[in-house]
């Protein structure tokens, strides 16, 4: 490989916490597009909004404004949502040229077991359930163009179904097997990265 082509190409680039939420919702078909307007006030987990008064910790009632996009988030300095910050959210009491870029196991402790990403491959195992049935070949196409953009190789359609078939037994039913199966595809590199 030449070195021009080497300098050419741009690294993988991660995902932030926003860009994350964002795309994750939207997979699932439930990124709301509205613009403009007032801050969304979406809840923070129990053992954050339990440190705080009753008023900081308030959440916007309409269902519908909390799956807006990020940036229309309300942001609090000393309330921050786990998934900005751990995802390497700007300190919100000083100035940044520059948004640092980590990589921590709670990170992936975040993507694996919170109630965001569970809900999240949920609703897209449902959607994808209603839409086509159990048929498993033609849901692991629909899921994989979903979250990767692309079509699945034969490999991976196969590795597929064994995983759906085992989770089916494991879980006992199809629809909690296709839920692991889309929080698996939620957590791979190439939907949490930009190549």
């Amino acid at each position: 490989m030449s070195q021009a082509y080497q300098q050419a190409v741009m690294p993988p680039k991660r995902l932030t916490g926003e860009m994350l939420r964002d795309a994750m919702l939207s997979v699932a078909g439930d990124l709301n597009l509205k613009t403009g307007g007032p801050s969304v006030r979406l809840p923070l987990p129990k053992e954050i909004s339990n440190t705080l008064l009753k008023k900081q910790a308030e959440v916007t009632t309409d269902a519908s404004e909390l799956r807006r996009r990020s940036i229309y988030t309300f942001a609090r300095r000393n309330a921050r949502q786990p998934l900005f910050d751990l995802f390497d959210r700007p300190d919100a009491q000083m100035s940044c040229a520059r948004r640092n870029e980590s990589t921590t196991a709670p990170q992936a402790l975040l993507m694996l077991n919170s109630d965001f990403t569970h809900d999240i491959a949920g609703k897209l195992a449902a959607g994808l359930s209603e839409k086509h049935g159990s048929d498993a070949v033609t849901i692991i196409l629909e899921a994989t163009r979903r979250c990767l953009s692309r079509e699945p190789t034969k490999p991976e359609i196969e590795a597929g179904r064994k995983f759906l078939e085992k989770q089916t037994s494991l879980a006992s039913t199809f629809q909690g097997a296709l839920a692991d199966y889309c929080l698996a595809l939620l957590n791979s590199n190439e939907f949490l990265f930009v190549d």
